[in-house]
């Protein structure tokens, strides 16, 4: 006569399996709802008011980088531009060599 294992020991396993696989799940979405809230803060933080939280959700690298290369809209509305004072001189041939003002090449 023969008995069948009911295979509890491989069932214990791929319980085991399971279990641990949506545990990760749970995990890995917690932590791109949390990064994609904060990505989303950064780009209203620089004056934008376009949603950016699906782009960080559903792809996290992109989405992180293109808020990271967003341009700051808050600091661009306070640019006055440059004063002449925080300017220095330019003034042609400053930074010439006088050895190298003629065609002729030095002697090496």
């Amino acid at each position: 006569m023969y008995y069948y294992s009911t295979g509890s020991a491989a069932s214990a396993i791929s319980t085991t399996f399971w279990v641990i696989t949506i545990l990760v799940g749970v995990v890995v979405l917690v932590l791109a709802v949390i990064f994609a809230n904060k990505m989303q803060e950064i780009a209203e933080s620089k004056g934008h008011k376009e949603r950016y939280w699906a782009w960080c959700f559903w792809l996290p690298l992109l989405g992180g980088f293109m808020v990271a290369a967003l341009p700051d809209l808050k600091a661009r509305a306070n640019y006055d531009g440059f004063d002449s004072d925080e300017l220095p001189e330019i003034r042609a041939g400053a930074n010439t060599n006088d050895s190298f003002t003629n065609s002729e090449l030095p002697e090496l």
